[in-house]
């Protein structure tokens, strides 16, 4: 468990199949991911079980982001193109609506980003959105993520195409970013956290 000051993250267990089902096939957040039709049940077992798997041999891994003081489920948060040889990958959150703008979001990216320099040893993470997205962009860029890039018409919405984002933070240039603001401070084991 990796744990924040309001929010913690854990991996998936089989109590989560329920809801990671319903978060799946809701259609008014597919725009906003790779999702392009419905999930079966059998689909979000099998996440359930890769759980388990080690990441360098599913290259991903989604952890729930839980609220600490309830162990609510309030979202997800993933990481996937794990590359160990070239030290970066992609993430991505969800965050129920009933618990956005409440902090959850932030927090969990900022304790990803920690474990995935920290644990796994990457030097770049990135993530991309539709440039219209600006709630998402602007979270990411909270958390010390800089635009990098764009990709012109590039995620088809309807009849019409939008531009895709693409946003990185790199291990080097940490200390210099908002998501450095927060303390990071070492536990007993020697890790640091925020």
């Amino acid at each position: 468990m990796i744990e924040g000051q309001i929010c913690y993250l854990r991996a998936v267990d089989p109590t989560d199949i329920d809801i990671l089902y319903e978060w799946e096939n809701d259609t008014t957040i597919w725009k906003d991911s790779d999702t392009r039709h419905p999930i079966n049940r059998i689909a979000i077992e099998q996440l359930a079980v890769q759980a388990t798997v080690d990441v360098y041999e599913t290259r991903q891994t989604r952890l729930m982001v839980c609220n600490k003081e309830t162990g609510i489920a309030v979202g997800c948060v993933d990481m996937f193109d794990f590359d160990p040889h070239n030290m970066h990958c992609g993430i991505g959150i969800m965050t129920e609506s009933q618990y956005q703008q409440q902090g959850y979001a932030t927090e969990a990216i900022k304790l990803m980003c920690n474990y995935l320099f920290d644990t796994l040893g990457m030097n770049t993470i990135y993530a991309t959105m539709r440039m219209s997205n600006h709630v998402s962009m602007h979270l990411f860029e909270k958390c010390g993520f800089n635009l990098t890039g764009v990709k012109h018409s590039w995620i088809r919405v309807g009849k019409h195409f939008e531009d895709e984002a693409f946003m990185q933070i790199n291990a080097i240039n940490i200390n210099d970013s908002s998501f450095a603001s927060e303390k990071r401070t070492e536990n007993k084991n020697g890790r640091r956290g925020i």
